[in-house]
């Protein structure tokens, strides 16, 4: 069942396919909370164009990236994506629970906006209940965190998004990347022409207001 997900996946556009044990994860992990029954978790990743930034650094389109490098992805292509290597896994006989990233549930207050009313944001949920994304892609193996907190991969380097499955049958993990990408050299910090990175990290607020 292992390499039909990697075909399913690829077949719907997925660039990486990893997966990682549960025993991988602590036991208070917010994928215990969701789905206590975990066995694995399978992280696809999807590359964002190279091109699709070129706008921004050449000052001239500034919402390709926003449009086609994160709506089109997360609301399109990689929902395509999980429901039907989700479809594959229930098929097999177990089960398989798609998670995405959720706009509307932030880890903490004026983590992106300032000007957002978070009692409407909340609306009762629990940021803590949303599995963390870049532990679960490092995990899985599809890259390595970056000294600003972004995953960093051999392939496509920060260009990358990424989605998961939990799921109750027993896969063979990926190996886990060996850090070697970021040597925190601060290079980036220096070439980011919004300001929106600093030795305290990445300012998701700023950066956001720079690319829209």
């Amino acid at each position: 069942m292992r390499n039909k997900i990697i075909e399913t996946a690829k077949k719907y556009d997925a660039d990486i396919v990893g997966f990682a044990n549960a025993s991988r994860f602590s036991k208070d992990d917010a994928i215990f909370k969701i789905f206590p029954e975990t066995k694995t978790v399978i992280g696809l990743g999807f590359r964002v164009l190279r091109g699709i930034y070129r706008g921004v650094e050449e000052g001239t389109t500034y919402y390709q990236y926003t449009t086609m490098g994160v709506e089109n992805l997360e609301e399109t292509v990689m929902p395509l994506a999980l429901i039907n290597v989700s479809n594959l896994i229930e098929e097999e006989g177990f089960e398989a629970l798609p998670q995405r990233k959720n706009p509307l549930i932030i880890n903490e207050e004026n983590a992106t906006n300032p000007e957002v009313d978070y009692t409407d944001v909340y609306s009762g949920i629990k940021a803590e209940n949303q599995i963390d994304f870049l532990n679960c892609a490092v995990q899985c193996g599809l890259g390595e965190k970056s000294m600003i907190g972004s995953l960093l991969t051999k392939e496509y380097g920060p260009f990358i998004r990424y989605c998961f499955i939990l799921t109750d049958a027993e896969i063979e993990g990926t190996k886990m990347l060996e850090p070697s990408l970021c040597d925190k050299c601060g290079e980036c910090i220096k070439a980011c022409v919004g300001h929106a990175i600093s030795e305290e990290g990445l300012d998701t607020w700023q950066c956001a207001v720079y690319y829209k």
